[in-house]
């Protein structure tokens, strides 16, 4: 198995980014919890990898198009876990093999 980002497509029923592709994840409920703590709960519910995630950092906060802020988290499994998506939030699992990023040169990049 090789490594891979982990994405996903939302669903037309969600609220917010509707048909957009994203990394898992959602909203901070309480205040104060490390990012972390709220982005596993919340992969967990959407795509079903329980909080067997070994965090290994966290990238800087970005805000999305819709005002609001995130907190991206990257942690790896020991192991593929098998998809089980939540139906109302998560149309399909994506999964881009690291190896997908390296294949492309400087002439490939838009200028």
């Amino acid at each position: 198995m090789s490594p891979a980002f982990l994405l996903t497509k939302r669903t037309q029923q969600v609220k917010t980014h509707k048909g957009q592709v994203s990394f898992p994840g959602g909203m901070r409920h309480r205040e104060g919890q490390f990012p972390a703590c709220h982005g596993l709960r919340e992969t967990e519910e959407e795509i079903g990898i329980p909080a067997l995630v070994d965090v290994l950092g966290q990238f800087h906060d970005y805000r999305a198009i819709t005002g609001q802020f995130g907190s991206f988290v990257r942690g790896v499994t020991a192991s593929r876990i098998p998809p089980r998506l939540h139906s109302l939030e998560c149309a399909v699992r994506i999964e881009v093999p690291f190896e997908f990023f390296r294949t492309f040169s400087a002439e490939d990049r838009a200028p």
